[in-house]
């Protein structure tokens, strides 16, 4: 049995994409169809493959390996090669791509053709739906694959990103796409929440029309991902037949959340490092929420990382901005 040594360094996190995706971890890109999380994934792979930031991140180069049994081909390859319009040249490293070539999980031959590109360090594979054909999505023993996935072909050099439809069967708002539990984006699939180190839920305030700006929600779940929510932009632009940008037109992280959540953090920053607890929030803000939705709204404000909560002697929890200065004054109070 190991022994605990705190004098023995804590390993540092890898990341393909400096503190957005890390390296070595398997990922799910989650969205409605539709709303761009292919676009997404596609830009990254080409950031990769051409040495180039992604997102103003600095980015692990090297070779992709995109398996699309979504895509036909033809199409495929006419948003790569707009992708790579963006940058001079060629790429520095290859992109691989398979479409359309039934890489099924069940058959063994995804992992069969993971395994016969050794140097990639991105593996995308578009969408979960397609590759587990033959297999039930909401059955816990038959995505229990998925932990071989991880077992036979995820290397400590190499990221899987999965893009996963969320259930057509209902619309779910944009707001409450930013703001749910990861757990109601995954068919409530327990093996699929198990086996996903990290998730990046995509939405568009705009879906249904011409994209123009995706929001992304980086979820942590077995692998720490520090960002906050962001917008980024990612519009084709017909008549040049060029992308307008992979990078980000903006990093807001409060741009995803809904008007109560902005009321509040816009609270916390006119008070600076005082404490509160709900009922102080709701007394400061009119009372125009109610206790409840203000709960909801802090607890929410708290998983995401834009504030903190700190539990006194007399057992009151109080919310405060991240890195404030009064932890004595709460617990000596």
């Amino acid at each position: 049995m190991a022994t605990f040594d705190k004098r023995i360094p804590i390993p540092k996190s890898k990341w393909l994409v400096d503190n957005l995706v890390p390296l070595g971890k398997l990922g799910f890109v989650l969205a409605q169809a539709g709303v761009g999380k292919s676009f997404w994934v596609e830009g990254l792979a080409t950031c990769v493959a051409y040495g180039q930031d992604f997102l103003d991140y600095d980015t692990i180069e090297g070779d992709v390996l995109i398996i699309d049994e979504d895509t036909p081909t033809p199409v495929l390859h006419q948003r790569l090669q707009k992708f790579g319009n963006y940058f001079d040249g060629e790429p520095k490293h290859n992109i691989f791509v398979e479409s359309m070539e039934a890489n099924y999980l069940k058959t063994g031959k995804l992992f069969e053709t993971i395994n016969n590109h050794p140097t990639v360090k991105l593996v995308v594979l578009d969408s979960l739906s397609t590759i587990s054909a033959g297999l039930k999505m909401n059955n816990g023993s038959d995505m229990n694959i998925l932990a071989e996935l991880k077992a036979k072909c995820l290397r400590s050099d190499v990221t899987i990103l999965i893009t996963h439809h969320i259930s057509e069967k209902r619309h779910i708002p944009y707001e409450e796409l930013m703001t749910c539990d990861t757990h109601d984006l995954s068919m409530y699939s327990s093996v699929i929440n198990q086996q996903a180190d990290v998730y990046f839920v995509v939405g568009s305030p705009n879906a249904g029309g011409e994209l123009k700006e995706l929001s992304v929600r980086p979820v942590s779940k077995r692998a720490l991902v520090r960002l906050m929510p962001f917008s980024c932009k990612m519009t084709e632009d017909e008549s040049s037949a060029h992308w307008n940008s992979p990078k980000p037109v903006s990093i807001d992280p409060t741009a995803t959340l809904p008007e109560i959540e902005k009321d509040i953090l816009i609270l916390f920053g006119e008070l600076s490092e005082e404490y509160l607890t709900v009922k102080e929030v709701d007394a400061k803000m009119g009372g125009r929420y109610g206790v409840h939705a203000i709960r909801a709204g802090l607890d929410h404000l708290g998983r995401e990382g834009l504030l903190n909560l700190s539990k006194g002697r007399s057992n009151l929890f109080r919310y405060h901005l991240p890195n404030g200065n009064n932890h004595e004054a709460v617990n000596n109070e």
